[in-house]
């Protein structure tokens, strides 16, 4: 039993050999042994391409997809794991080295240039389909290293070719892999099968890839550089349930017109394209390569919403679907395809700013307004006192700037610090303490402690021995060790602040407004200030709506509100904001009237994708950083400079040059930005230079994130919030184009 189970480990482990060679497309079956509606679509799974589990709730069936009969047993329970045996004598080697000099949209385009190159090199010419970017690449050599790659480089640069990439690509092995099952229990069955259709054996039960769940029917076979390879074969429309909560989170963007969008265009993409791995067994991959697929765990009730009802709908240029390309955050306007994809041209791929025509701008006006309240340390507190007021800590008559600026009388803070208590929930603790009334600082910060029961925490926070390093105010000194470690606390937590000549003045006697500021930070700390999040839409007959829940609640303003803008670290009163869909907002809520409302100012711009937290990015690299990295895919030598020789319509950088001390190199389109690992081309570059006038440090400030190509995904997010319905805005992102439903009649797999 032993040997057994080392033998079976053994081959579990084992590295995985090549297949003989895919089924071919035309071979393919579409009678499945489970019902599953036309058109389908078959999805290549992301494993590690050595072993695979699966399993079912339901058990699961395992039949070769030739024959239909069952493999091993008639039923598997538990988890099944799938492994690819290599050939005898062989082992999985590791990856090649070649030079990518050119592609081409046309083979023969192609061809011709392939013949012309290898008038320049003895190595050999490939030309080659690239499936990802639908283009043909014109490849030079099979090198074993890096560096005798580099080498022919360099060789072919010194003959005038400049747009060189040296990539990578599996190395094919000689054999035929086979396909070897093992159970939980390590038990193990070598089958003759070279492609397996797994199923569940209840009805409609979900099967499990590695523990991600996917609906309909799974293929398991060996693709040609002899790695597993796992396919979910699925209607389309549920294959589309799994795409768009992958691409634009409805959690995060729960607008159902941006996500209509969305569907339209990931159904448009996958029907365009599907085929597009058809040499290895599939129609489309799993990962943004194509479209994120997320299988059942993805799924969500909005965006299945947003599926239903634009069901079989697909953009059609010219009578056929559109390469549908869409991205992340555009970074406020879009670029021609043929800036970033440079064999793609499509007229209906064109540039278009990612803004509002007319903003649309609401002004809201307070009664009269608030004036300012400056704390004794210099700090702003109108916010917060007028949120204490609103809690019913002070009254309406006591926000009189002159009454709050006066020192506080110990009655009134032990009377106010009462009333926070109660909203809190700590009135019961505090209800027996004894002591005097708080007056200075000092006697302020022992009684709340006191009354909260906060003596257990400070001491958990602060040794003594921490003081010194925590606590380096000027006038630490006049502190005893128990208050120093109550002041760090507060310090910590803003509750105190200190004063602007870097002193604590614990035997300072506070202003009304400082002791308010004060109680305050206690309410914040126990999550009791009682604000609500969300952002602006729209006001509609004198109500906001407002919200950040799947269905966001209308409320109205009262005409006494509060009025905020919040800049930076300050909350700034106003008589009036004006706020445009998409506003990040704070408000207080009395009977569902907003009594209390704060605009944070993101300093974002207005463009429709300025909620994206990528609409604006820096990145700086060390010249030794980018050389290393640049390294990877040209001989440059020392990297000397870069220079911008091009940019597109957007702005984007589409053509870069890089100087190096064994040559120079020019990369276009998409290329520059894996070359250069950053978010994306729509970048300015700045430089830092040495006493010896070379670069030290190159800084890339860039918006967006993606390739800036099609529909902006945050930016329709941003066209919802406006109202703008979905077919609005496909029409804004992609030119010329015509919506069409039912594409499934007359559909046919190209």
């Amino acid at each position: 039993m032993r040997t057994r189970f080392w033998i079976t480990l053994f081959l579990f482990l084992l590295p995985v050999a090549p297949a003989s060679g895919a089924v071919p497309a035309e071979s393919r079956t579409t009678d499945y042994p489970v019902p599953i509606r036309e058109p389908v679509v078959r999805i290549g799974i992301s494993t590690n391409g050595v072993t695979v589990k699966l399993s079912s709730v339901g058990d699961l069936v395992v039949v070769d997809s030739v024959t239909r009969k069952t493999v091993w047993r008639k039923v598997h329970h538990g988890d099944l794991f799938v492994v690819a045996e290599p050939p005898e004598g062989e082992t999985l080697k590791g990856d090649r080295y070649v030079i990518q000099v050119a592609s081409f949209s046309q083979q023969d385009n192609a061809e011709r240039f392939a013949e012309r190159l290898k008038q320049s090199t003895d190595k050999e010419v490939s030309v080659k389909f690239h499936e990802d970017s639908m283009v043909y690449r014109v490849r030079v050599g099979d090198f074993l290293t890096s560096d005798t790659a580099f080498q022919s480089a360099e060789r072919l640069r010194d003959r005038g070719y400049e747009e060189l990439w040296v990539a990578v690509d599996p190395v094919r092995l000689k054999g035929a892999a086979r396909l070897r099952l093992v159970d939980d229990r390590y038990n193990a069955n070598r089958v003759d099968s070279s492609v397996l259709w797994v199923f569940p054996h209840r009805p409609a039960g979900p099967m499990k890839v590695n523990d991600k769940a996917y609906r309909g029917l799974l293929e398991v076979r060996i693709d040609p550089s002899g790695r597993l390879q796992v396919i979910n074969i699925v209607h389309i429309e549920e294959y589309l349930r799994g795409v768009v909560p992958g691409e634009m989170g409805p959690a995060v963007y729960p607008e159902i017109e941006a996500l209509k969008a969305q569907a339209v265009a990931a159904r448009t993409y996958v029907v365009r394209n599907l085929g597009q791995f058809r040499a290895k067994g599939f129609d489309i991959c799993d990962t943004p390569r194509c479209q994120v697929y997320l299988g059942i765990g993805g799924e969500h009730p909005l965006t299945d919403k947003a599926i239903e009802e634009t069901r079989g709908v697909i953009l059609e240029y010219q009578g056929k679907p559109i390469n549908a390309l869409y991205t992340s955050t555009c970074g406020g306007h879009t670029e021609n395809v043929e800036g970033v994809f440079l064999e793609q041209k499509a007229p209906y791929l064109r540039g278009v700013a990612c803004y509002p025509e007319r903003p649309e701008v609401i002004r809201v006006r307070r009664s009269h307004t608030r004036k300012e309240i400056r704390l004794e340390n210099g700090a702003s507190a109108e916010s917060e006192i007028a949120l204490m007021r609103i809690l019913g800590v002070l009254l309406e008559s006591d926000l009189d700037p002159v009454y709050l600026a006066e020192s506080a009388s110990p009655e009134e803070i032990r009377q106010w610090i009462h009333r926070v208590l109660r909203i809190i929930g700590k009135a019961k603790i505090s209800a027996n303490r004894e002591g005097d009334p708080p007056r200075t600082l000092r006697d302020l910060s022992r009684t709340l402690v006191d009354d909260l029961g906060w003596e257990g925490r400070i001491a958990l926070n602060y040794r003594d021995r921490d003081l010194p390093q925590v606590l380096v105010y000027a006038d630490s000194s006049l502190l005893d060790a128990g208050e120093k470690k109550r002041f760090a606390y507060f310090l910590k937590h803003k509750i105190f602040r200190p004063f602007p000549d870097d002193t604590l003045r614990p035997d300072h006697v506070p202003s009304r407004a400082m002791v308010l500021s004060i109680l305050h930070g206690v309410a914040r700390s126990y999550d009791s200030l009682f604000l609500e999040k969300g952002k602006f839409f729209r006001i509609d007959s004198a109500k906001y709506l407002i919200g950040e829940s799947m269905s966001p609640e209308k409320y109205r303003l009262s005409s006494e509100a509060y009025l905020f803008r919040k800049m930076g670290d300050r909350s700034l009163p106003v008589g009036e904001l004006v706020l445009y869909p998409g506003d990040s907002l704070r408000f207080h809520l009395q009977n569902d009237i907003i009594d209390w409302l704060e605009l944070k100012n993101s300093g974002s711009g207005l463009s429709d994708d300025r909620s994206s937290p990528l609409s604006r990015w820096e990145v700086r690299y060390s010249r030794e950083k980018l050389e290393k990295i640049l390294r990877d895919r040209f001989p440059l030598g020392t990297l000397q400079d870069l220079e911008v020789i091009k940019t597109g319509v957007s702005g984007r950088v589409t053509e870069l040059l890089v100087k190096g001390s064994r040559g120079d190199f020019r990369i276009r389109g998409f290329r520059i930005r894996t070359a250069l690992k950053i978010r994306e081309t729509l970048f300015v570059l700045d430089r830092q230079f040495g006493l010896d006038g070379t670069v030290q440090d190159f800084i890339f400030s860039g918006r967006g994130w993606g390739h800036g190509v099609g529909l902006c995904q945050v930016g329709a997010y941003g066209m919802a919030l406006r109202e703008v319905r979905f077919d609005k805005i496909l029409h804004h992102y992609y030119t010329q184009v015509k919506l069409r439903k039912n594409y499934g009649s007359g559909f046919s797999r190209p």
